[in-house]
């Protein structure tokens, strides 16, 4: 599963996150050796799943949201993302394993990047606009509704079912991929950096193509046995690939969402 980040300015804690068999707080804070408590507040965002947390709207009235702010808003509203584009979430993933009564990562296991969701986009609101819109109240227990303070700072939500060219796929606007296949690993295999990633040979930045966002410098994709291996850069979090420049994407993402991919992953 995925663990969201701490938020002190957030009304949810870790213990108020649900997951099927688990007591969430508790498995933040054996793995995070006690930093993270269950009554820690927590940073739900992107919010996919409905079922995350206990809710005063009904799940028909709901819709998956993902907040946004300062440069990293800036960055995406700067590329054009807005209706119909589709996020993938990626994030750094490492094998646990229940040890008694509590939870620890498996010695030797190493960290590694991994698509785990995925969104696509219905609109974008300004915190303002939300907090001053009586009909979007259910939208104000976000966190980013409670980074006031923030002055560009909005959240974009999700189409109600997930639309792609000529597939239909049948699926949510935004969602968890229920279990990880070889196409959503991003890190190399047996790489000890999470950062240098392979990816389709597709997404190579050649000729008149755009690279993806922070990934200009032509000495961070190289091509080897591997395939095409991107260092992507120490810090990042919104990387934007315009897909009118890499037509091959649209059967990529039918595949991935289609679920053609099936082995099993590669956790070394």
């Amino acid at each position: 599963m995925v663990l969201p980040i701490p938020d002190s300015q957030s009304p949810l804690r870790y213990a108020d996150l649900k997951a099927p068999g688990l007591k969430v707080g508790k498995l933040a804070h054996a793995l995070t050796k006690g930093r993270v408590r269950s009554t820690s507040r927590v940073h739900l965002d992107p919010d996919l799943c409905f079922e995350s947390v206990d809710r005063d709207i009904p799940k028909a009235d709901w819709r998956a949201l993902f907040g946004q702010e300062g440069a990293a808003l800036s960055h995406l509203l700067n590329q054009g993302v807005g209706p119909g584009d589709l996020f993938l979430f990626f994030g750094l993933f490492r094998r646990a394993e229940l040890s008694g009564n509590s939870w620890r990562f498996c010695a030797g296991s190493k960290p590694f990047h991994a698509l785990w969701g995925w969104f696509q986009v219905e609109s974008y609101r300004d915190v303002q606009e939300i907090l001053n819109t009586d009909s979007l109240a259910w939208m104000h227990g976000h966190p980013h509704c409670h980074h006031q303070e923030r002055s560009l700072n909005g959240i974009f939500m999700a189409k109600a079912e997930l639309e792609l060219p000529d597939t239909n796929v049948g699926l949510p606007g935004a969602g968890t991929f229920p279990k990880m296949v070889p196409a959503m690993r991003l890190t190399v295999s047996g790489s000890r950096q999470p950062s240098r990633w392979r990816l389709p040979e597709w997404m190579e930045p050649v000729g008149s193509r755009r690279p993806l966002t922070y990934h200009g410098k032509r000495n961070r994709w190289q091509r080897g046995a591997s395939g095409l291996v991107l260092q992507s850069v120490g810090r990042g979090q919104e990387f934007v690939l315009h897909g009118e420049d890499y037509p091959e994407m649209e059967p990529w993402l039918s595949s991935l969402f289609q679920g053609e991919l099936v082995e099993p992953l590669d956790f070394a």
